[in-house]
């Protein structure tokens, strides 16, 4: 579950004034107590700013793999690593470990932004044209167009 701005301030809030557990936290806003303990971990140790909507960041190669070493090679403990770099999600660093195991020990960069399709509109017109010439009906030039 993604939480907005307020939602992560009520949670930091609850748990500093009001001496909310981790538990008791993850009930009220209905998710896992890990989840709730990093929101509040990290904003206590990064400020409010830490979690405040931006855009997304892209993380390079070199970025990832310091943090996989620092897990892997240091020892150090995933969560302690990830409170530190500030990701905005705890499973973050674990999706990473994970693509880096997967991958053979590489770390792998992922493409970003759309797909470009396979025919343009303009293509798919004259193509449409073309095939009109020899005759195919509407069925098949519907069929046609979803591919």
């Amino acid at each position: 579950m993604k939480f907005t701005y307020k939602d992560k301030v009520e949670m930091y809030r609850l748990w500093k004034e009001e001496h909310y557990s981790s538990r008791r936290l993850a009930a009220q806003f209905k998710c896992n107590r890990t989840v709730a303990t990093y929101i509040v971990k990290l904003i206590d140790i990064h400020e409010l700013s830490v979690v405040r909507k931006k855009k997304n960041k892209k993380y390079s190669a070199k970025f990832k793999e310091e943090a996989i070493r620092r897990v892997l090679i240091n020892h150090e403990c995933a969560m302690q690593v990830s409170l530190s770099l500030a990701p905005p999600g705890c499973g973050m660093l674990s999706s990473w470990l994970k693509s880096y195991k997967e991958n053979d020990y590489n770390v792998i960069e992922r493409k970003r932004g759309r797909y470009g399709q396979k025919e343009s509109a303009e293509d798919r017109i004259i193509r449409r044209a073309d095939e009109e010439d020899t005759g195919a009906s509407e069925a098949e030039h519907e069929v046609i167009d979803r591919e």
